[in-house]
């Protein structure tokens, strides 16, 4: 089956943004499109990204711990080793990736989640920022609380092997579109554990040992209070 036009990925854009403006689900896309590849998927993820701006609801969401990777200097190119994914970081930082699906009931599948910006919603930091030098990314280890149970852990070494390699399969994926990372973006390379779902109420703490924790609060459904803490 041939890639879609560009019409149709600029509606099916449109129809995921205004599933996740709406807090309103639709039915998976690739229920409707048989012969959706990854060149679409990614090509409506990025008409998505054009149209996208602040939202105020979340439909069914989900949280992931992740050490986030703030740039100093460009990253672009078809192979790009570890070692020069740290040349390029300027911080880590402790972080929770707030993940939402805009498609309904979190029935998913691999085109599905590419196609919705990987399932990308909202982040939070810590507030306290590390140099990536000398950080252990594959030891790393990480137990997040739900309302203070532990309910999920994982060691760095589950993102790829090691989230360093996790952004250079990023950068080359990106150089197959003509695209690449930017001085000051925020890179999430990928969660250890896996993800836990969200209730009103819910208080989530991810422990990243020596470097620190971050907290995030759900105050209602859609509404979030981020309380952030390191040490």
């Amino acid at each position: 089956m041939p890639s879609l036009d560009e019409q149709t990925c600029a509606n099916l854009a449109e129809e995921l943004w205004k599933a996740e403006c709406a807090a309103s689900p639709v039915t998976p896309l690739t229920e409707r499109y048989d012969g959706l590849d990854q060149d679409d998927s990614y090509g409506i993820q990025a008409a998505v990204a054009r149209i996208r701006g602040d939202l105020d609801t979340l439909i069914a969401p989900m949280v992931e711990p992740e050490i986030a990777i703030v740039l100093r200097a460009p990253l672009e190119g078809p192979r790009i080793t570890p070692r020069q994914v740290l040349a390029a970081i300027d911080f880590v930082a402790p972080a929770i990736e707030i993940v939402d699906s805009r498609l309904a009931d979190w029935k998913i599948r691999w085109h599905d989640t590419v196609a919705d910006n990987g399932s990308s919603s909202r982040f939070v930091l810590a507030d306290r920022a590390y140099s990536p030098h000398g950080v252990d990314f594959e030891s790393m280890s990480v137990t997040v609380e739900r309302n203070g149970r532990v309910e999920a852990a994982g060691a760095m070494r589950e993102v790829l092997g090691n989230p360093l390699r996790s952004v250079g399969w990023l950068v080359a994926k990106l150089s197959s579109f003509g695209l690449g990372l930017q001085a000051g973006d925020v890179v999430l390379p990928g969660s250890p554990c896996r993800a836990l779902r969200v209730e009103p109420g819910d208080r989530f703490r991810a422990d990243f040992g020596a470097m620190g924790a971050v907290t995030l609060g759900f105050v209602s459904r859609g509404a979030t209070q981020a309380l952030k803490e390191s040490r």
